[in-house]
């Protein structure tokens, strides 16, 4: 400030001087004084450059102490050491390439940690950088002498080598780098395993190699981690080739799913015992334009090591749900109605968070059953996260869905499986049928399965049955349910319709011999060879058939040019269906005979009839009778051709809606009636302009219907429950000042719940208002008719959901999910409080000797002992199997001690065989601590472990010392 002062007033006097001279001085003296002024303005211009130096210099200065202290942090992480082989790698990159370029030959290893944004979201940030160092730290003391590395990224490592070694000493220091990688990291006293991939480049001579040998083991790398975690590959020119196929493939995956060329085929599931379909399962082919029907096997490998395979599950779902409505739609028939719907339900989709969400919204889309909707899994799904896995399943079966074990028996440890995992449908593997009967093990495991899914009440599929011996071996160990080629391979929508129709709706069509006894003859597109059709030949022909059947030719129609139909002859079922007594359509044309068949199907009967094939119009309704028809066109030859009616009345499409309408109507309708009788609805209607409604509600006590008379809507609002009155008028006046200038538009609703207690009613009660404005005047919304509908007991229900997704179903304590907002409250409300982590002594003693019923009683009494023994205001959680976490108030130290013993000695529990449960108690302090809920479970646990040490059945409390 002092400095930019001088100049200001410096400039100031020099004006007023050279002023001065202008009008005053004698010229030789101005000269002089200029002479002094210029010498002040070089003065004040070398002050100002000065000043900007030192600006700079004070900058440069702070920018170096910012870089200094924050490469000192970074020092403090990683180590003094381990700082310039961690963070300096670019800056020794030239050394790198000018030690493989010069040895001309050399191994790269290029290390990709997976699984770290994983970890930053686990433990943060800085943990993770700690992590990444001690991976560097135990690189450095545990490489194979020779090697070098660096690290190019958060998560990416280069490893290499340029010395003379053998093939065979070089490839055992690979697998012992890759062996010192699997190994544990210990961090904040957690062992951390790494999720790895590693990719091998080995050249042993060439001309400037640096990009080449990086290129290749980046592509074994990619490679590695697309078959799985935890491996490394070897580059060669196969993976090379294998690679780029690879990526071929999944572009062209993309564009299959956007252009719809994938397809669902389903495989019929048999009930054996009758021959009916009891289930289908959904199988995705790609119709590839160029190569045609593509199986699974070819594609879904590919798409299952990409997210990709997420899409295209959520694509297999939305479309199987679509052709089940098609074929309920097509089959009004209650022996297709629980028909089961199998979907294949892949491990990476399971992973999706939003599964249950996104199955939960195309039930309620298509309106699906979910108890016939069955989703099949591997044991793929559940070998890493089992727990989570359960909590996913009890979510899905919550939604009423079925779970199917796909390929049952081909991997580990699957019976134990079975007392954990929650399933409805056992699916015996093909492998196992295939050995039936010579194989005796085969035998020997499907009768073991057998029993197994008898006495546990579960539904077994044998899958891949192929020969009628296989049958009868499989029908006489009890398993009748049958899924295989014996049967029916996977068949297009289209074919499964007519499969359902001829197994379930037992009615076979009674069709000509000249064409096939089921529905596939439509397809045909051989024309009946026929000279000329004759009255006799046609009798002999077609009359005795038990379908309506009629002979027309193609002619032109002269005013339009194009063609028409005119009626030849026609069979006695025929005249039966179609002629009114004492008319004759002989000779007439198409609107007289055949007036629903409109223009686009005109058109399409010509161009067959003209091509000499044949085509079927499904669903073709028949306006003169008033039913529907399969309508079949069989070309016969001179432009003749042969109509046949074959009646699908009660399977069709057309009067089904019709059907499903009325029927709807009518339970609308009888809901309303019901409704209103029993008080769980209200109907009324509001004038906007005076602010008044009117309202239908039904007495119960003397069972009556009433008008009640006109209130005002803050008559109304009074009713309304004091917490929700103000939300209730602002929503409400807000949806009828929004819909000004509108017209009728039935989306256009407003909808909102809230508790009312009008005067006919004696208690709250919650209810859904749906409102629609039904009459304008001009612009102006004028009146609005309102259904109030009673969900209280939906309310109850979702209170009861809510319970169950936060607590334990066995024992009714909060679950983990449960525990996050409870415990949150819990400190947040409490100046002081105890958080203890108690772990069941030796409770597998009791499963393995009473079993896991008797094991669960015991838990359950355990549970009931905590909450009788908790201080108020407890809290208590279930955390799994045998380990549970409690919280309370504390006031003094003493009375943490006295309660905690207090805790122990009560929940002992003597379980079957005289088993003594006790328990072992670790205890942190909040806010003493910590005032982190992770870090005080982490610290409660660690106490809880030396309790154990020291002789169980006692308690800790954490020392930070």
């Amino acid at each position: 400030m002092k400095s930019g002062y001088s100049f200001i007033g410096r400039t100031a006097r020099i004006i007023f001087v050279v002023f001065m001279i202008t009008f005053f001085a004698e010229k030789v003296y101005a000269v002089e004084l200029a002479s002094t002024i210029y010498d002040d303005v070089l003065a004040s211009v070398y002050n100002i450059i000065l000043t900007i130096i030192v600006v700079f210099l004070c900058l440069g200065i702070l920018t170096y102490i910012y870089i200094k202290n924050n490469n000192k942090q970074i020092k403090e992480i990683v180590g003094e050491e381990l700082y310039g082989k961690l963070y300096k790698f670019r800056k020794t990159e030239n050394a790198f390439s000018k030690a493989l370029n010069d040895a001309g030959k050399g191994v790269v290893i290029l290390l990709k940690i997976s699984n770290i944004d994983f970890l930053k979201e686990l433990y943060g940030n800085k943990s993770v950088e700690n992590y990444v160092a001690k991976i560097g730290k135990k690189l450095k003391t545990e490489l194979p002498e020779g090697f070098i590395f660096g690290r190019i990224t958060i998560s990416d490592f280069l490893i290499y080598s340029v010395e003379e070694k053998g093939d065979s000493i070089l490839r055992n220091e690979v697998v012992d780098i890759y062996n010192s990688m699997k190994e544990a990291i210990t961090l904040n006293k957690m062992r951390i395993n790494s999720n790895f991939n590693m990719g091998v480049s080995i050249m042993t001579g060439g001309h400037r190699i640096k990009r080449e040998i990086l290129r290749r083991a980046t592509i074994a790398m990619w490679y590695s981690k697309r078959q799985a975690p935890n491996r490394f590959r070897y580059y060669s020119a196969e993976i090379d080739e294998k690679f780029i196929i690879e990526e071929e493939i999944l572009k062209e995956m993309k564009r299959a799913l956007v252009q719809e060329e994938f397809e669902l085929y389903y495989q019929p599931i048999i009930n054996s015992e009758d021959g009916s379909i009891y289930g289908v399962e959904a199988l995705i082919r790609w119709n590839h334009p160029e190569k045609g029907i593509l199986k699974p096997n070819y594609f879904l490998q590919e798409a299952e090591k990409n997210e990709l395979i997420i899409d295209i599950g959520y694509w297999v779902i939305e479309r199987a749900f679509r052709d089940y409505n098609t074929m309920l739609n097509r089959f009004d028939n209650d022996k297709v109605e629980n028909i089961k719907l199998s979907i294949n339900i892949s491990p990476n989709q399971f992973k999706d968070k939003y599964l249950v969400e996104n199955l939960k919204n195309y039930i309620i889309k298509y309106n699906m059953n979910p108890e016939n909707v069955v989703l099949e899994i591997t044991e793929q799904v559940y070998i890493q996260e089992t727990l989570r896995v359960n909590e996913l399943l009890r979510n899905i079966k919550k939604l009423g869905c079925k779970i199917a074990f796909d390929d049952f028996g081909i991997e580990y440890s699957t019976l134990s499986k079975l007392q954990d995992l929650n399933f409805d449908v056992l699916k015996i593997d093909r492998q196992f049928i295939l050995g039936i009967p010579e194989d005796q093990v085969s035998v020997a495991i499907v009768k073991m399965l057998t029993s197994l899914a008898e006495i546990t009440n579960k539904q077994l599929i044998a899958e891949g049955v192929d020969s009628e011996e296989q049958l009868k071996n499989l029908k006489e160990y009890g398993c009748n349910t049958i899924q295989g080629y014996y049967y029916s391979q996977a068949l297009s929508i289209d074919n499964l319709l007519s499969d359902i129709y001829e197994r379930n709706i037992k009615n076979e069509f009674l069709n000509p011999d000249n064409y096939k006894k089921n529905s596939n003859f439509y397809g045909e597109k051989k024309a009946i060879e026929m000279s000329s059709v004759h009255t006799s030949q046609f009798e002999q022909f077609f009359s005795k058939n038990e379908v309506p059947v009629s002979i027309n030719r193609l002619i032109e129609d002269k005013y339009t040019g194009k063609d028409d139909i005119t009626l030849v002859a026609v069979n006695n079922r025929f005249k039966e269906k179609f002629y009114v007594a004492g008319e004759s359509l002989i000779g007439r044309k198409r609107a007289a005979v055949y007036p629903g068949i409109n223009n686009i199907q005109m058109s399409e009967i010509s161009k067959k009839v003209r091509a000499g094939d044949n085509v079927r119009f499904p669903y073709f309704y028949h306006e003169r009778s008033g039913l529907s028809y399969d309508l079949s066109v069989i070309t016969l030859n001179d432009n003749k051709f042969a109509i046949v009616f074959l009646e699908i009345s009660e399977n069709s499409s057309t009067l089904n809606k019709l059907k499903r309408t009325k029927r709807n109507l009518e339970e609308i309708k009888y809901m309303l009636d019901i409704s209103l009788t029993v008080g769980s609805i209200d109907v009324w209607e509001y004038n906007i302009e005076k602010h008044k409604l009117n309202m239908i509600w039904h007495d119960r006590d003397i069972n009556r219907t009433s008008y009640m008379d006109e209130y005002s809507l803050d008559e109304y609002i009074d009713w309304v429950h004091p917490d929700e009155q103000g939300r209730f008028r602002r929503e409400f006046m807000n949806s009828i000042i929004k819909t000004k200038g509108r017209k009728f538009d039935p989306e256009a609703k407003f909808s909102i719940d809230y508790r009312i207690k009008p005067p006919h009613k004696d208690k709250w009660s919650w209810v859904n208002t749906n409102l629609h404005i039904i009459k304008y005047t001009g612009d102006n919304p004028e009146t609005a008719a309102a259904v109030n509908i009673d969900i209280t007991q939906r309310k109850k229900y979702e209170d009861t959901i809510k319970h169950q997704l936060l607590h334990d179903s066995l024992t009714g304590l909060l679950n983990r999910e449960g525990l996050k907002n409870e415990l949150l409250m819990k400190l947040t409300g409490s100046e002081k409080c105890a958080v203890a982590f108690l772990d069941l002594d030796d409770f597998k003693r009791v499963n393995d000797f009473a079993g896991h019923g008797e094991g669960n009683k015991s838990l359950k009494q355990i549970s009931d002992k905590l909450l009788d023994n908790l201080p108020p205001g407890g809290i208590a959680a279930r955390l799994s199997g045998d380990e549970f976490l409690i919280a309370f108030d504390l006031k003094t130290m003493h009375g943490l001690k006295s309660t905690a013993e207090r805790i122990l000695k009560k929940i002992i529990t003597i379980a079957a065989g005289e088993n003594k449960i006790t328990a072992s108690m670790g205890i942190s302090i909040y806010p003493e601590h910590s005032e982190k809920i992770s870090e005080l479970m982490t610290l409660a646990d660690k106490a809880m472990y030396k309790a154990k040490k020291d002789g169980k059945n006692r308690f800790t409390i954490h020392n930070p010392e």
